[in-house]
């Protein structure tokens, strides 16, 4: 048995895991670095939204009705 695990070779499975891991770890890294302090004012705030205000969506400069259908709730 020894010999049989000792000729795969399974050093690929922790590279390609490293690989991956490595390539998303960047990727979150550059989109939190290109997000815009629009686009973080506007995501702290959906959680204080109960369908029912009229909000200015700084990100594009309007203005949107949230309504319950967007925010997933049923109607």
């Amino acid at each position: 048995m020894s010999s049989i695990m000792s000729s795969m070779e399974l050093w690929v499975w922790p590279s390609i895991a490293m690989v991956l891991f490595v390539g998303v770890f960047v990727g979150v890294g550059i989109r939190v670095i290109c997000v815009t302090k629009g686009e973080c004012d506007h995501n702290a705030s959906i959680p204080l939204f109960d369908g029912t205000e009229q909000t200015v969506d700084r990100v594009r400069g309007t203005e949107a009705t949230v309504t319950p259908s967007e925010k997933g709730d049923p109607r």
